[in-house]
Order: C-alpha cells, then sequence, then structure tokens
C-alpha cells in the first residue's frame, strides 16, 4: 500500500507517518491518503529589520482557496465542539469514503474537539505563504509528500529563507487532498492507523489548535501530476519575534447565502484602519487582510473605506490576542431599468444598479430563441469532458434517430461530462424531459442531470439516479425534471456521469454498460444566443441600439477584485420597427 497520509510537524516533535487520508483509488486499490506534520519552537538568526515597517501592512494576494483554508482553520479554532460537529456530519463524498475507509470513531472525535481550548484568530503572512506556495509546487512538481525538499531543504530552511523572523514554526503538508474541504477534514479529524481510526498524536490538528501561534501561510497547487493531486497544500504556521497582536479578517460578499466565505466571493481593494495602529491594509483580491497592532489592551476601532463601501465595528485587544473582524454588506447584483419597447435600429439609454466593491461593470444583450429539440445524434451542442476510448453517441443503443448520447467511466473517479454550449432561460413552468436508461453501474456509480446559475464554476444536481449494481434498465425510461424554480434565472445544463471517489464500479464501454439520454425535450425555455458583451460606464449606463425587432435580454455585471462576477436579472425587451 502507498503511504499518502498528509504529514506535519507538530509542537516539538517530527512524524513522518501518515496524516490525512485520501479516498481509495478504486484503479489501483490503494488506501486513502493522510497529511504531515511539524513544528519547533527555536528561533533562527534572522533580525526584525528584514521586516521593514511600512504604512501599508500587506499579506500578500493569497487565492480564494488560500483564503478559504484560512477562513477554516479560523473558524475550528473559534469554536472547535462546532467544527467537530461538522465533520461528523458531512456529506461531502470524498470525506465521508476517507472517514469511513480509516474507521474514524465520531463519537470519540467529536468529544475531543469539545476538548479543545478556543483559540484567537491566525493571520495570513505574506512571507510564509510564499514558503508554503514554494513547498507545494515542489512537491507536485517532483511527485512526493514530505517535510523535506527535493534540494533537502527543511522547514525551518524555507521559512527563514523567506524572510520571516521566527520563535516557533509548524507545518502541514497534504499532496493528495480532493478539495479544500476534503484538505481540511484530513488536517482536522488527523485520520490514521491510530486509536479511534485517528493518528495517535493527533498532529495535524494540534498545530491548528495551538495557542503558540499567531500567523500562518497556505500555498495551493491545484492539478495531478503523476500519483500527488488533484489538490496540494502546505500550511506553515508561526509566531514571530516582533511583539504584536493582529486585527485580521476577510471583506466578502455572501453571494450563495452559506453564511460563510467561500472562493469568488472577496471584495478586494478596500482600505483598512485600525485605531491607534501605526499601519493600515488594502484588502487583497481574496477580500482578506491583517494589521499588526500594539498587544496592550485596547478597544480599537477598525473600518473598512473605500469603492463606495464603508463600516466599523470595535476590535477588542485582550491579553495580546489576536481579533478578527469581517466586512460582508449585503450583495445586490446590478439591476438594469429602461425601455422595455426600444425602436429597432434607435439608440437607447439604460441604466443599472451601482454595486460596492466594483471597479467596472459589463453588459449584455442576447437575443432569445426557443430551444430546439436534441435526438442526441452527435456533440455539436455542447461540450465533451471525457477520458475517451469510446464513442459518446452509441448508434446501437439509442431510443430513437441515429444515435444517443452514451457516457461511460473507463477511467474510474472521472467525471464524463457533457454540457450544453448555450445559456437557457427558464419560465415559470420549464422542464426537461428525455428519454434515460442506466444499465450496468454499481451503487456508486450516478446519472446526473445538473444545473449551474453562475456560468459553470459550480454544479447543483436537479436529477440523480444510482446504479443498481447489477444489469439496470432494459429499456429507456421518461424522465421529466421541473426546472420552474431557475425561473428567469439564465443556466447551463449538463449531463454528468460521475461515481464516489474510491469505490468499485463497471469500467466497460459497451451498449450494455453507463448511461444513455435520448429525444431531450425543452418545455418553457428559452435559448439565449449570440449574445455581444461590452464594456459599460462606471456611472451607471450604456446604450443599446437593437438591430432588428425581436426579443432580446439585456443583463449587466460587476467586476470585482479583477474578477468578472455573474451577470444579474435579464431585463426583457421587445424592439418594434419604426
Amino acid at each position: 500500500m502507498i503511504d499518502r497520509m498528509p504529514r506535519c510537524f507538530p509542537i516539538l516533535a517530527a512524524w513522518f507517518f501518515g496524516g490525512v487520508v485520501v479516498v481509495l483509488d478504486a484503479r489501483a486499490q490503494e488506501p486513502p491518503v493522510p497529511p504531515a506534520i511539524l513544528s519547533r519552537d527555536v528561533a533562527p538568526i534572522l533580525s526584525l529589520s528584514r521586516m521593514a515597517a511600512s504604512a501599508t501592512y500587506s499579506i500578500g494576494q493569497p487565492t480564494g482557496e488560500e483564503q478559504y483554508y484560512l477562513e477554516l482553520l479560523n473558524r475550528a479554532r473559534a469554536n472547535p465542539a462546532a467544527e467537530g460537529l461538522r465533520l461528523a456530519s458531512t456529506t461531502d463524498p470524498d470525506v465521508v469514503n476517507s472517514l469511513k475507509y480509516y474507521s474514524v470513531n465520531l463519537a470519540m472525535m467529536q468529544s475531543e474537539f469539545k476538548a479543545l481550548a478556543v483559540q484567537p484568530p491566525l493571520a495570513m503572512n505574506a512571507n510564509l505563504m510564499k514558503a508554503a506556495r514554494a513547498h507545494a509546487s515542489d512537491m507536485f512538481n517532483k511527485q512526493f509528500q514530505g517535510h523535506y525538499g527535493s534540494n533537502g531543504s527543511t522547514m525551518s530552511d524555507r521559512i527563514t529563507g523567506s524572510g520571516y523572523a521566527w520563535k516557533t514554526i509548524g507545518e502541514n503538508v497534504y499532496s493528495y487532498a480532493d478539495s479544500v474541504w476534503h484538505g481540511h477534514a484530513g488536517f482536522q479529524v488527523d485520520w490514521g492507523g491510530g486509536t479511534g481510526g485517528m493518528q495517535g498524536a493527533r498532529g495535524h490538528r494540534a498545530n491548528i489548535h495551538s495557542a503558540n501561534f499567531r500567523e500562518v501561510g497556505v500555498g495551493v497547487v491545484n492539478g495531478a501530476n503523476g500519483s500527488v493531486g488533484p489538490q496540494l497544500v502546505t500550511q506553515d504556521f508561526g509566531a514571530s519575534t516582533a511583539s504584536q497582536a493582529f486585527i485580521t479578517g476577510v471583506a466578502y460578499y455572501d453571494v450563495d447565502g452559506d453564511g460563510f466565505y467561500d472562493p469568488g466571493e472577496g471584495i478586494g481593494g478596500l482600505t483598512v484602519q485600525a485605531q491607534g495602529a501605526t499601519q493600515s491594509a488594502v484588502t487583497a483580491d481574496s477580500g482578506g487582510y491583517a494589521i499588526p497592532v500594539s498587544i496592550s489592551n485596547a478597544n480599537r476601532l477598525t473600518t473598512f473605506s473605500g469603492l463606495s463601501l464603508s463600516f466599523s465595528a470595535n476590535a477588542v485587544i485582550t491579553s495580546g490576542k489576536n481579533v478578527k473582524v469581517d466586512f460582508k454588506p449585503a450583495y445586490k447584483p446590478p439591476v438594469v431599468t429602461g425601455s422595455t419597447s426600444p425602436k429597432a435600429g434607435v439608440a437607447s439609454t439604460y441604466r443599472f444598479s451601482l454595486l460596492g466593491g466594483a471597479t467596472a461593470y459589463d453588459w449584455r444583450v442576447c437575443r432569445e430563441t426557443p430551444v430546439a429539440f436534441d435526438g442526441g445524434e452527435d456533440l455539436l451542442r455542447g461540450v465533451v469532458n471525457s477520458a475517451g476510448g469510446y464513442n459518446l453517441i452509441s448508434k446501437t443503443g439509442k431510443f430513437s434517430g441515429s444515435g444517443a448520447y452514451r457516457f461511460a467511466q473507463p477511467k474510474l473517479n472521472r467525471d464524463e461530462t457533457f454540457t450544453y454550449t448555450a445559456e437557457f432561460l427558464p419560465g415559470r413552468a420549464a422542464s426537461l424531459s428525455l428519454r434515460s436508461r442506466l444499465g450496468w453501474a454499481s451503487k456508486t456509480q450516478f446519472a446526473k442531470i445538473q444545473v449551474s446559475t453562475n456560468g459553470g464554476s459550480t454544479w447543483s444536481d436537479v436529477y440523480s439516479q444510482a446504479g443498481s449494481g447489477s444489469a439496470g434498465e432494459p429499456d429507456f425510461q421518461i424522465r421529466t425534471i421541473s426546472l420552474a424554480s431557475y425561473a428567469g434565472t439564465p443556466i447551463r445544463l449538463r449531463f454528468n456521469y460521475t461515481m464516489t471517489i474510491g469505490t468499485s464500479a463497471f469500467y466497460q464501454t459497451d451498449d450494455r454498460t453507463g448511461w444513455f439520454v435520448d429525444d431531450v425535450l425543452f418545455y418553457d425555455m428559452g435559448e439565449l444566443s449570440t449574445p455581444v458583451i461590452k464594456a459599460a460606464s462606471t456611472g451607471g449606463s450604456f446604450v443599446f441600439t437593437p438591430t432588428t425587432a425581436g426579443l432580446y435580454h439585456i443583463a449587466v455585471r460587476p467586476v470585482i477584485s479583477n474578477r468578472s462576477w455573474a451577470f444579474g436579472p435579464q431585463l426583457k425587451v421587445v424592439a418594434t420597427t419604426k
């Protein structure tokens, strides 16, 4: 068996056995993989002069995923018992598989989390992030997991070399995470071969919940390279030789309404000031920031300003501990107003509501046309993401016509998808009707129809059917899926044949195996065709000249933190002749 547990250096000890588990790879029948730990409490010879003061304190530019790791770390430190409950009750298939593989005693784990002391938040540090990123990239490029770099460097070598003047440092690494949540769960649970299905020292968890650390740097590399991937992460924890606390946090729009930060929600470019501090901060594109302050007890009014946003809250420094102050304004996407019956060939001015944090806007106009019947005869209406090795159009396993979409998994653990190129606009009675046949498929292989409201960044299931573990359906069945809940919201649609990572599956590609889809009908749905996207004035207006009479849809999206966000509500206009 291959040792893929995460690795860590905990305080005052070095542990070179595994940590976090990865899901069982059904192809190779390998065990899940734990992370790795390392910490030490010896200060290097490094002058504070290497950390020159400036008017603005910078944490660098963490990616959204790196910031997400930090938010999860700080949530767990603030309420360990609640985090233990989340981990025990998660439905994430990758985490569930890892918990099952190591037979983690969830009651024991939750009891241990309840016994953990509440700790102040960690602040992101640019130098620690630099060291963490370099090591994550090294593990990716050289296909390994551990605390010694491919050039023989140690954790202390890398952190000292980054310019961080430290007195205590620690490290968690994981080369086999499936996602941020899976990597976080692996470090926190510390699953492995010890009592209760967890590593004996709980070293990764000890690093995360240690009172000895004030700062952290997170480095994430996504991708697969040989045996490592799909995500590699290094967490470098530290306490510097400087006597200072931090006011830290994140500014973000909770677009998905889950009450927590997610990658892509950060608001960058805001100025953050704390009363009595000698330095201020500007939020990174990911939304994160930190401001060093004196460790003396004080109530420090912390303000966010800029880009038409403002907010203030008290940061109460007690016992020299870090404090978290987040800014979460309400998200109100740009709404377009103007004539709903413009004249073809005549310029009309439209206005839209402005959004704080935006530095630019785009407007888009689309024609709406009826959605044509899809007989599954070819792949011209969408984009395929497939391992290949078989024909995604079956000429024999069809319901009617000359072919049908078919999905198999010759390479296990890989999603096989067909995504419609068009963007659809459902009406109040919108639905999808199709002929479907799920043949030989394991109980952990799933035929799914999925919807995205953000251009394909994330997907939600609107239909899911598990295999039977045997021959499955001998004939095509009619499936009807309501899309009425998406009325008025542009969506993307895809078929996804997927499986639970680490389980067994049928990998054959003949016409008895896998999922077959034919005769797709779209009811009360329009297709947004020929989209044209142009820059809009930051003052909140643009000019639209319909070229011909007909139905159009107009929408605006903000550009925040150098990212184009989703388009807001559609304004339906019908252009008439002069």
